[in-house]
């Protein structure tokens, strides 16, 4: 096992993700030098550093990583992120990140868009010698590699498409964590959420969508991944920034359990605004639908109003596909371009008048057992 010194000389290996068991902490720094560098939990055969008079360099074994690309044998530069299992280290040859200065960072949290608080920020890095200043005033990665640099931990998963969102100011802005591929080998969804939201590029995180794998055959691991992912999220530190949060569930109520998340993370994220804009729950395939859509698509949504369902009151739910409502006891069915409402069992209230199916139409209010939701229509930009 590594022995790690957390401020080790330049150049370095810094731990950004380490094998649980391993001994090693996100931050904990490696030496390097001429012998292959000890890494936590990882056989040198697997994957070795060295620092030679030309350069550092890797030589990783199959399923090594380096910025989420497989290789046998390569030169590093500054910020390369290695990956292979639970470990994830970058190269550092110069300080990057490593002078924080929390009035400054709580200034930007406060006005995210205001460009004269990042601007003082990055001064005072750049006076420090600091890589990140560079990165703040660049604002966006130039390629696919340096994007995978920035990330950090989940730079692999980044570039195969299991992670990806937008830049500002060198940091994530909104990120998607989708199910591509569930297949053995592939980490699970909630473990790829973990990694995106304790890694700092995602300290200014404004928006974040998860999409779960949905299908038939799916099922059984979607409701899994549902309660691991909202215990994830409920128990985590809240993203300070963070103001929309889509969580694409297999089904539309989860299970008991993941309710009890559910009604947790509402309650950790009320230093957020209202406290979230945005908490959707939908099919897991919105997203992709959307994307795909060859017209701007409408915006229909749900907002809960009343009881029974207090953990959900004042969510906003984006429609995509007929999608069922146990909570209200209704089955929602686009028809033609508006949705048609159908009581799953006994009659329901749309706008005071008991039926059986109705067609929605902007600001309709259903009520059934108590509880109310509200359909809202308009454009999606």
């Amino acid at each position: 096992m590594a022995h790690a010194v957390t401020h080790a000389p330049l150049p370095a290996i810094e731990v950004l993700d380490a094998p649980h068991g391993s001994g090693a902490q996100p931050g904990d720094r490696l030496a390097l030098g001429a012998a292959p560098c000890a890494l936590p939990g990882i056989s040198a055969r697997v994957l070795s550093l060295t620092l030679s008079s030309t350069g550092p360099t890797a030589e990783g074994a199959p399923g090594v990583t380096c910025n989420g690309e497989p290789f046998r044998t390569r030169a590093l530069g500054h910020g390369d992120v290695l990956e292979v299992g639970d470990l994830s280290v970058r190269l550092l040859l110069q300080e990057d990140g490593g002078h924080p200065h929390p009035a400054l960072e709580a200034a930007v949290l406060e006005q995210p868009d205001d460009p004269q608080r990042w601007r003082v920020w990055a001064d005072h890095l750049l006076e420090r010698g600091d890589a990140l200043s560079a990165r703040i005033q660049r604002s966006q990665p130039r390629t696919p590699e340096e994007a995978a640099r920035w990330l950090g931990a989940g730079a692999t998963a980044w570039r195969a498409g299991d992670l990806s969102g937008t830049w500002r100011h060198g940091f994530l802005e909104s990120a998607v964590v989708r199910a591509l591929d569930v297949g053995e080998g592939r980490r699970s969804l909630h473990a790829l959420a973990s990694r995106l939201v304790r890694s700092p590029a995602a300290r200014f995180l404004r928006a974040l969508e998860v999409d779960l794998p949905t299908g038939s055959a799916r099922a059984e691991l979607s409701s899994a991944e549902a309660g691991a992912l909202l215990r994830m999220l409920a128990t985590m530190s809240p993203l300070a920034a963070l103001r929309s949060l889509s969580l694409g569930l297999a089904q539309w109520h989860p299970e008991p359990v993941a309710s009890a998340y559910l009604a947790t993370l509402r309650q950790r994220w009320r230093n957020l605004v209202t406290p979230l804009e945005l908490l959707a729950l939908r099919p897991g395939q919105a997203a992709l639908e959307a994307q795909l859509a060859p017209e701007p698509l409408l915006l229909h949504e749900l907002t809960y109003e009343g009881p029974p369902t207090p953990l959900l009151a004042g969510a906003r739910v984006l429609l995509y596909g007929e999608v069922s409502v146990p909570a209200v006891g209704v089955s929602l069915v686009p028809v033609g371009g508006r949705w048609l409402a159908r009581a799953q069992a006994t009659a329901l209230q749309a706008n005071g008048v008991t039926v059986q199916a109705c067609l929605l139409r902007d600001g309709d209010a259903l009520q059934l057992a108590g509880a109310t939701v509200r359909f809202t229509q308009g454009a999606l930009a």
